[in-house]
């Protein structure tokens, strides 16, 4: 806005030589120094990502080069130092040097090889338009004007050729798709290298053919300054965006490559043919080009249609005709950048379609069809045209809503949906309804990027389906109830998982085992703990079921049992005197029934070094029902040397063929002889009829037995 208003003050000045002289000698210079200071700072700026940052620091090394020659052109021009002045056009042209370097060295999308020669072509279009401009504004005239030195030849022809080649750079850049932090300042750059072009081409233009007068001056002048201001937007541009992204660089994202530029590009040159040939005859070539023109123009628009079509397949859902997750996507981290700018909200609605697997089991594929396009429109009808709704797959839809407001309107937004699917989905004479889940999430300080938002809305859908569907939850709402929230507090933990494994959270305690008949030592039991920053500290149940509930259990499993191996070697000598205990570890269902799951117990002892029959593999009562392959898998491990326990007394376990040990907790200690329990002498004897071993937690006091309440 400020920058528009000088340029629109020095615009409207009086074409009095005096004033704009006074104005030149002060706007010209603040706006280099500026523009200077500015790209110096965005070259160093930490939430500018690297690639941007170097790419900075070159084009400020050559906005000094432009702003000290700006200065020097001033004082030579003032003074008539022609030396300074040559010496001042020398660093001007070189200039050009750092600023196509850096912007050559913006990030860029890396293309496929059919991709790299589109681009190629697009190039060459855009290069072939930029010469047409050439040569009939310069290598003409300077072709046909013989007299001309080589010295002014090169004066005449430098600069704008300096400038046509920035144009050429800031162009091949945006065609390939730059890095969104650079598409604003890219664009700032061009512009601005096209003002300066037209100012130096129209100096060319002027000392080849002497036409020269005060009011062409003035408008050269103020070409000159435009670009010049246009280059300095460009690097405070830059700055800004810095200014407003988060404390960390966010993920590296692409702007989509600009395909129209090439055929932009053609545009003036098809002008300049048709003016070339109109001033000089409309005989014979006037009628020629005008349906060379039209032709043009229509193949231009042609393409630029199947472009668009092309970019709507590419973009936009073939059933429903929403936006697809790559557009989603696109448009949510425009509205996140959007965001940080400007303290506006943005929040994401997450929603899956209860029931919609019977649907098709029961109508079939088709009709399942048609009832998701059915919603899309009723998705269409809920909200406002600004925001964007999409499909992310199957039957989960995403509502992105730009500048929300609040945490209301978001939940408003959620009503009015849930209250149009209350009306049925008429498809021809069969009518359904759709019973949505809805999962709010807002964008804050504390969010990272589009991927830490989904997350959010994600974790709130477990809420939404565990209070039966047709509902909406909000992330950050307290939970309902402790039960509501346990699937998402797991998946939560479990994610945070990764980092305890290696922040030294995560640690182990060791409780001692002993047969219940004689309190022998026999074995020591590793459990897993977690001093989480959030929750405090959390128990091995807590931990085993995130693990579970993400995929995480044999890194969580291998972690404890390298761990304990470690911790059971400097325990050896110590324990030389009474023998050398076996090592407990849980076992989770899942990694039973893995394939691979004799494997990955054998890879981990391997590296260990532990002996398998030194080895005890503590399972839940849920195995003693698991199916035939998990129990191949526990006869083939007791068949090669390794134990096997399960939780608790049952005639199940005391029957189960892979059931080596039997353990019992706390419950039933709370005295000193556990012999005067008659249940407990019969358990003992059973499990010695049966060839297995009870043993249970021991401490430091002499325990008895008893039963549990």
């Amino acid at each position: 806005m400020v920058a528009g208003l000088v340029f629109l003050g020095y615009a409207l000045s009086p074409n009095e030589p005096t004033i704009h002289a006074a104005l030149g000698s002060v706007l010209f210079p603040a706006t280099m120094v500026i523009g200077l200071g500015a790209a110096i700072r965005a070259g160093f700026h930490p939430r500018l990502r690297p690639g941007v940052r170097r790419a900075w620091r070159l084009a400020a090394l050559g906005m000094l080069l432009l702003t000290v020659s700006g200065i020097g052109i001033g004082i030579a021009a003032a003074s008539d130092a022609r030396v300074m002045l040559g010496l001042s056009n020398t660093l001007r042209a070189l200039s050009c040097v750092p600023l196509l370097t850096g912007i050559l060295l913006l990030p860029t999308k890396a293309l496929t090889r059919w991709a790299r020669y589109r681009f190629a072509l697009d190039f060459v279009i855009v290069l072939g338009s930029g010469f047409t401009l050439v040569w009939y504004i310069l290598l003409y005239p300077i072709l046909e004007e013989r007299g001309l030195s080589a010295t002014e030849i090169a004066r005449v022809l430098t600069f704008p050729l300096a400038d046509l080649a920035l144009m050429f750079g800031a162009v091949a850049v945006r065609i390939r798709g730059v890095d969104t932090q650079a598409r604003r300042p890219t664009l700032l750059l061009l512009l601005g290298a096209t003002a300066l072009f037209l100012a130096d081409s129209s100096v060319g233009y002027i000392s080849v053919h002497g036409e020269f007068d005060l009011a062409t001056g003035y408008v050269v002048n103020r070409l000159a300054y435009l670009g010049l201001l246009l280059l300095a937007l460009a690097s405070i541009d830059q700055c800004h965006r810095a200014w407003h992204a988060g404390e960390q660089p966010p993920q590296q994202r692409w702007s989509p490559p600009s395909l129209a530029a090439p055929y932009l590009a053609l545009t003036p040159s098809l002008g300049l043919l048709v003016y070339a040939a109109f001033r000089h005859g409309p005989l014979p070539w006037g009628g020629l080009v005008l349906c060379m023109l039209v032709m043009s123009l229509a193949v231009i628009g042609r393409q630029i249609i199947a472009l668009r079509d092309n970019r709507h397949m590419m973009y936009f859902d073939t059933l429903t005709g929403l936006a697809n997750r790559a557009k989603v996507a696109e448009q949510l981290d425009r509205a996140l950048d959007a965001t940080r700018r400007t303290g506006d909200s943005t929040a994401v609605l997450l929603i899956d379609l209860d029931r919609f697997k019977q649907i098709n089991d029961t109508f079939g594929h088709e009709v399942g069809d048609r009832f998701l396009a059915g919603f899309a429109n009723l998705l269409r009808r809920s909200v406002l045209g600004s925001d964007t709704v999409g499909r992310l797959g199957g039957d989960e839809f995403i509502v992105v809503l730009e500048r929300v407001g609040s945490a209301a309107n978001a939940a408003s937004v959620a009503d009015r949906i849930l209250a149009a699917a209350s009306e049925p989905i008429a498809m021809g004479e069969r009518r359904l309804w759709a019973r949505p889940s809805i999962n709010i999430a807002l964008f804050d300080r504390s969010c990272q990027d589009a991927d830490d938002l989904l997350h959010r809305a994600d974790m709130a859908m477990y809420v939404a389906k565990r209070r039966g569907g047709n509902s909406w939850h909000l992330h950050h709402d307290a939970p309902a109830d402790a039960g509501a929230e346990s699937d998402a507090d797991s998946e939560t933990l479990g994610l945070e998982l990764g980092q305890a494994l290696t922040d030294g959270t995560l640690h182990i305690r060791y409780h001692p085992v002993v047969t219940v008949a004689t309190n022998e030592l026999v074995a020591v039991e590793a459990s897993p703990y977690w001093d989480h920053p959030r929750r405090g500290l959390l128990p091995p149940r807590l931990i085993l079921a995130a693990a579970e509930l993400v995929g995480a259990s044999g890194g969580v499993w291998e972690w404890l049992v390298t761990h304990a191996c470690q911790q059971r070697d400097q325990w050896q000598q110590h324990y030389a005197t009474v023998g050398s205990p076996a090592l407990i570890v849980t076992f989770p269902l899942s990694l039973l029934r893995a394939p691979d799951c004799v494997d990955t117990v054998f890879s981990v002892l391997d590296g260990t070094g532990l002996d398998a029959h030194r080895l005890v593999l503590k399972a839940t009562g849920e195995v003693l029902l698991a199916d035939s392959s998990v129990i191949d898998h526990l006869l083939t491990l007791r068949a090669r040397g390794i134990k096997v326990a399960v939780d608790g007394l049952s005639l199940q376990g005391l029957l189960h063929p892979s059931v080596d040990i039997m353990t019992l907790d706390q419950r039933w200690f709370i005295g000193e002889d556990p012999a005067v329990t008659p249940g407990v002498d019969v358990a003992i004897r059973l499990g010695e009829l049966m060839q297995l071993q009870l043993v249970r937690e021991g401490n430091e006091t002499e325990l008895r037995f008893h039963s549990p309440v």
